[in-house]
């Protein structure tokens, strides 16, 4: 079998894990392209979302899904929806990207999305202090 296949927007999908690799209701950090995901298994359906959480900014995998089926940001408690990737509870308001996934003879495979944009080097994020280079005066 081949390691990737079409997703429905035309982006080759990339393998991430065999079925019998996922415990139910168990987020899985795995790593598709140039995106980290969780991925997690609720029955015969795996869905996948971006692996970070939108508010404290730290890995929601490995974890589990709670009580009511969601998955929680072990930092702050922000509480995401692993199908549509909303936001079920505070502090988070921005939702989680949702990845397609594709089960192909036990097989996982995800899209991992378009690639994200180079932030230019020559930029000082608000907040952080600039490096030599971006002083222009050293060397």
């Amino acid at each position: 079998m081949s390691d990737t296949v079409q997703s429905s927007s035309g982006r080759v999908m990339v393998r991430v894990a065999a079925m019998d690799d996922l415990a139910e209701g168990r987020l899985k950090l795995v790593r598709a392209a140039h995106a980290k995901l969780a991925i997690v298994r609720t029955g015969e359906t795996v869905r996948a979302v971006s692996a970070m959480c939108t508010h404290a900014r730290i890995f929601l995998a490995p974890g589990n899904l709670t009580s009511d089926g969601l998955i929680e940001c072990p930092m702050h408690g922000a509480m995401f929806s692993p199908e549509d990737g909303s936001v079920r509870c505070a502090p988070a308001t921005k939702p989680l990207t949702v990845h397609e996934v594709k089960l192909l003879d036990g097989e996982i495979f995800v899209d991992p999305g378009e690639e994200p944009v180079e932030e230019n080097a020559d930029t000082t994020k608000p907040g952080a202090r600039p490096s030599a280079a971006q002083w222009g005066n050293w060397g």
